[in-house]
């Protein structure tokens, strides 16, 4: 929402709740404008999706667009990885990203993703590092250039 703010010279109230249950009731009940969560299968046409929050358009809503369809940078998928301990065996994680990348193709892990309306992202060990590394640098500037956030120690690694 800081982003949207940002770009088009509004501000949002932004009231925090603890929960999405709470959020869904607050907008039905008329007590705030809309809200930015993911209760796109709970509200089944009792809500109007104005855009999604994915890197890309998810196939289960073709007509909803990104935020970035709209002309904001900015997209904030959820991202699961696995990670092994440092120094770990190259050959070994070689092995591993190929058994996983196979196991993407499966029908059971394509039935979870379809079902979780998930946008699969297959990357390597050193491509998944580089993107983590990345997104932690942007996610830094966007919390400083809003003024949420000061000053950060350093970089996890």
């Amino acid at each position: 929402m800081l982003i949207i703010q940002k770009k088009e010279g509004v501000k949002f109230t932004q009231i925090p709740f603890d929960g999405s249950s709470e959020e869904f009731t607050a907008v039905l009940g008329g007590h705030v404008d809309m809200t930015l969560t993911g209760i796109m299968y709970s509200v089944k046409g009792q809500l109007r999706p104005l855009a999604m929050s994915t890197f890309k358009r998810l196939k289960q809503f073709p007509d909803i667009p990104t935020l970035i369809d709209l002309g904001y940078d900015y997209y904030n998928d959820s991202y699961f990885g696995i990670f092994g301990p440092a120094g770990m065996d190259p050959t070994q994680v070689e092995k591993l990203e190929k058994a996983f990348a196979k196991a993407m193709d499966t029908d059971a892990v394509q039935r979870v993703v379809d079902n979780t309306a998930m946008i699969p992202r297959i990357m390597g060990s050193k491509e998944y590092t580089k993107f983590l590394e990345d997104g932690w640098v942007a996610e830094i500037a966007r919390l400083k250039d809003a003024g949420l956030l000061k000053k950060v120690a350093t970089q996890p690694r």
